[in-house]
Order: C-alpha cells, then structure tokens, then sequence
C-alpha cells in the first residue's frame, strides 16, 4: 500500500484499482503474478512496472521500512548519461566496468548495462521521481 500510496498518489484511478486488489489475491486466482524480494531500487522499479502493466505483486522486506540498501546509497547508481550535462562517455564508463569486473566481467551484461542504463535513469527520474 505504501508503494501505490507514492507511485499512484497522483492517478486516484489506478490507487483504488490496486489498492482494492491488495486483498483479493486469495479471492481471484489465489496467486500474484510476481513474488519481488526486496524493496531496493531494483525491487521497486520490477514491482512498479508490473502494476504499471495491471499485474499483481506482492514485495517481500526484511527491514522495517521499503527501501532495501538503496536507502543507504549516498553516491548514486552505476550508469552512464551522456545526455545529463556531464562529461559522462559511454567507452570511459564500458571501461571502467570491465577494469572493475576483473575476471568476473561478463562483456554482454557489461554492454546491456552500458546501452541501456541512460534510459533507466531517465526513467527513474520521470516514472518515479528519484532524485539522481
């Protein structure tokens, strides 16, 4: 309820139809559509897009309030934003990944996270309003 309260304060139509399922999950189906552990950005941004899409979630957290470690990240997300105003480079940022990653780099995450992590940004801005 509190992630539809600050995700939907502004769409009474979509708080009341989620809000209103909350309590139906054994009444309909008996099941939700996606089990999402932990309230981190991650969690949070996968269980905003599933009710986005009409879905139905339940959030598991072991902390007494929603926000995972996110809650303590001072210095920001790994991504890279060439379009942000700063001098952001989408090679100096696949570089530093790998260098970073050692043995473990895996070159096709690595290139998933480098294309697409300026247009995840720009959706946590807009969507949910983290200040980045």
């Amino acid at each position: 309820l509190m992630i539809l309260a600050k995700h939907y304060g502004t769409d009474l139509d979509k708080f009341l139809l989620h809000s209103h399922n909350i309590g139906n999950f054994a009444e309909e189906s008996g099941e939700p559509d996606a089990i999402v552990i932990g309230s981190g950005l991650a969690g949070l941004s996968a269980t905003l897009n599933i009710l986005d899409r009409g879905g139905k979630v339940i959030v598991v957290e072991k902390e007494h309030r929603l926000g995972g470690n996110s809650n303590k990240a001072s210095s920001g997300i790994n991504a890279c934003c060439p379009t942000n105003g700063t001098q952001d480079f989408v090679e100096a940022f696949r570089n530093d990944t790998i260098r970073s990653a050692g043995d473990a780099a895996r070159l096709p995450l690595i290139n998933t996270l480098v294309e697409n992590s300026g247009a995840a940004v720009e959706w946590l801005k807009d969507r949910v309003g983290v200040d980045l």
